[in-house]
């Protein structure tokens, strides 16, 4: 099978193929067809089909499910946002690792270059454009980035990846662009123009921020606390005091594949040897130590 590229990882026909349909999507009514999908995802009637469709289309294993039968799924929704078993994700066994807040693709990694960091095809993001915040982007200058791909067959929660306090939450309105590898090749600034959600949190290494990136289809971006409902209308912003987290908390979910990105302070932190860009990763999969300069 003949495979593209996409930031040094090899992608099979499939998604090779998708890049072709990204173009369209900037004349598609994306908020519109999202909240068909998202009301189509909450419908009791439509469950035992679209889920028999979509387990079987996209060969989704509930075998680390909490509960196995699909037709004690009463929607979609709650099909793509299932729990797993107790112990299925462990979280590193240092206390200074940082976790993995999704399962997905580790799309990249590394070090920002003042404020911007690299993603597809070389494209430079913005971190403040990304978060809606200069004052925020210019604390995290020279520090670390990380970007989690989520696709349909995967685990739909995100969880905290250190222990953190949230001091600060920002909606942000946007596109709803399919933010698939192919997708996000070909689509300048992606992340950027994207509908999203910025949570910033103080940890004891200094600022952590977890952006959660909306996407064509999504239906919706919850969190634990209490922002916006999506879509999200206009740009709003909330000063916090908590909640205090625990690395491994349930901080939020998408009802879909999405994206996260995180973002944290310049510190003695070290990545975990033998990560790679495009390699499979779990939540509690541990991406480097705050020990390590």
């Amino acid at each position: 099978m003949s495979e593209a590229q996409y930031n040094g990882v090899r992608l099979p026909d499939a998604m090779r193929t998708m890049r072709y349909f990204s173009r369209p999507q900037h004349f598609l009514p994306q908020h519109f067809l999202s909240r068909i999908a998202g009301a189509a995802a909450r419908s009791t009637l439509l469950a035992r089909p679209l889920i028999w469709l979509m387990q079987k289309g996209y060969g989704i294993s509930l075998e680390e499910a909490a509960e196995q039968d699909l037709r004690a799924y009463p929607t979609l929704h709650a099909f793509f946002t299932r729990a797993l078993k107790e112990g299925a994700r462990p979280m590193p066994e240092a206390a200074s690792a940082l976790a993995c807040p999704a399962d997905g693709r580790l799309m990249s990694f590394g070090r920002l270059t003042g404020e911007q960091f690299i993603e597809a095809k070389g494209q430079a993001y913005s971190v403040s454009r990304l978060l809606g915040d200069e004052a925020s982007a210019k604390r995290l200058e020279g520090g670390f980035h990380a970007c989690i791909y989520l696709s349909p067959p995967d685990y739909h929660r995100v969880h905290m990846p250190f222990d953190g306090r949230l001091c600060r939450w920002q909606s942000i309105p946007g596109n709803l662009f399919s933010v698939n590898p192919a997708t996000s090749a070909r689509i300048s600034d992606l992340h950027c123009r994207n509908e999203r959600l910025v949570c910033q949190f103080d940890t004891p290494n200094g600022l952590l921020v977890v952006v959660f990136i909306g996407a064509r289809m999504v239906g919706g971006i919850e969190t634990s606390f209490n922002p916006p409902p999506t879509p999200y209308g206009a740009i709003q912003s909330g000063e916090a005091d908590g909640p205090d987290y625990v690395r491994g908390d349930r901080l939020g979910q998408f009802k879909f594949g999405s994206t996260i990105v995180m973002c944290w302070q310049d510190a003695e932190f070290g990545f975990a040897p033998g990560l790679e860009a495009g390699m499979r990763v779990q939540v509690g999969t541990a991406l480097g130590d705050f020990s390590v300069a």
